[in-house]
């Protein structure tokens, strides 16, 4: 059941959704007891050729900047408190991501290849 947007919900069977995907996942990731999580694709942007999503998008129509602005990238940083908190640790391998709440790391420190390095 979602339970709003902003945090995160510790309530069996509850979600805070943050308005995207990626925020529910992480919410309920925490329900399933994961301590890491690595996150892949989470760019947050509009690329230039316009895609969204590295599938078709939704039929809902374009995207717009200012939805990634307004009505998701605010939403993460109460989501990285919360699960800070709990003891969840978060690290961003999505190149030029537009998500900061957690250290950013390259594919190849994600996969094990180098260390990880503080966020920017």
């Amino acid at each position: 059941r979602c339970t709003g947007t902003v945090g995160l919900d510790s309530a069996p069977g509850c979600l805070r959704s943050g308005n995207n995907s990626m925020h529910a996942a992480l919410n309920l990731a925490y329900h399933m007891g994961a301590r890491n999580v690595c996150l892949l694709g989470l760019d947050m942007r509009i690329a230039p050729d316009g895609r969204t999503h590295w599938h078709d998008g939704h039929p809902v129509g374009r995207m717009r900047a200012d939805t990634l602005r307004d009505k998701m990238l605010p939403y993460f940083d109460a989501l990285a408190e919360a699960l800070a908190e709990q003891g969840m640790r978060v690290v961003n391998a999505s190149p030029g991501s537009a998500v900061r709440c957690w250290p950013v790391i390259t594919h190849a420190e994600a996969f094990g290849r180098a260390p990880a390095r503080e966020a920017a």
